[in-house]
């Protein structure tokens, strides 16, 4: 029996914020996430292992590959440990931390340390959208069509209506469902949006009901963010060296479930 791959502590960026205005760029986003993540672990940097970096589209943001790289710049005491960048579009970081479980899993490492880093309002609308529209078949899906991932999704969302039935309001609802959920973190980018009952009444019907792409308006669509997260995981032999360290239960440190 597998067993299961334990995370020792994380980090989250505040997605208000743009780097760019503040005169930084993606490493040092990563510079940042990679020091909270193992304070917030309460590990030494010489305990870890690798490093796995997920990320869209660094080349078109910002002209910048090869991410897993600056993993040892960053902290030169992580200088030598193997590292990888995933792109897997919207589940890059999903698939740099699948990698590393899988990693943990097959007893290769004990401690891996997974950061997903996004740095996108570093260009006009116009232009991030076509970006964007590379994680779509760019050519036959993107190329010329203005916002074309909420085009995408209005489309799925006319057949989901022909299948089975999808009111504005039901979308409405998702999305303030979605904001709400926003409220409750501290460092979401939408976190001081729709707070009083004007606000509210704007989502259903002011600027945040302006139609976008078909039956998609601005409410519905995701907005451009800069941000990172950083998780370090561990395998069930390390934490609990790192429980008695810590002076706690494994019992009390979270562990993944499973994928799917």
């Amino acid at each position: 029996m597998v067993e299961p791959v334990f995370i020792l502590g994380g980090y989250q960026t505040d997605f208000a914020r743009n780097w760019l205005t503040e005169g930084l760029g993606i490493v040092d986003m990563i510079d940042e996430t990679v020091r909270e993540t193992l304070d917030a672990a309460r590990l030494a940097p010489a305990e870890v292992h690798v490093a796995h970096v997920g990320n869209f589209a660094a080349e078109l943001y910002v002209k910048q590959g090869q991410l897993g790289g600056f993993i040892g710049q960053v902290e030169p005491r992580l200088s030598g440990i193997p590292t990888a960048r995933h792109e897997a579009a919207c589940a890059s970081g999903s698939v740099a931390t699948l990698a590393a479980t899988a990693e943990i899993e097959a007893q290769r490492y004990d401690v891996a340390l997974v950061l997903g880093v996004e740095q996108m309002k570093t260009v006009d609308p116009a232009t991030g959208a076509d970006f964007l529209g590379t994680a779509a078949w760019y050519e036959h899906e993107a190329h010329g069509i203005d916002f074309a991932f909420p085009a995408l999704f209005a489309r799925l969302g006319d057949e989901y209506e022909r299948r089975y039935g999808l009111t504005q309001d039901h979308l409405t609802r998702i999305a303030e469902i979605n904001f709400s959920n926003a409220r409750r973190n501290p460092r979401a980018q939408t976190r001081g949006w729709f707070t009083d009952e004007s606000q509210a009444r704007d989502l259903r019907e002011g600027k945040y009901d302006r139609p976008v792409a078909g039956r998609l308006r601005v409410r519905d669509c995701s907005q451009v963010t800069d941000g990172a997260v950083g998780l370090v995981l561990a395998s069930a032999r390390y934490a609990r060296e790192w429980a008695v360290r810590q002076g706690i239960s494994l019992d009390e440190i979270p562990r993944i479930l499973g994928w799917g």
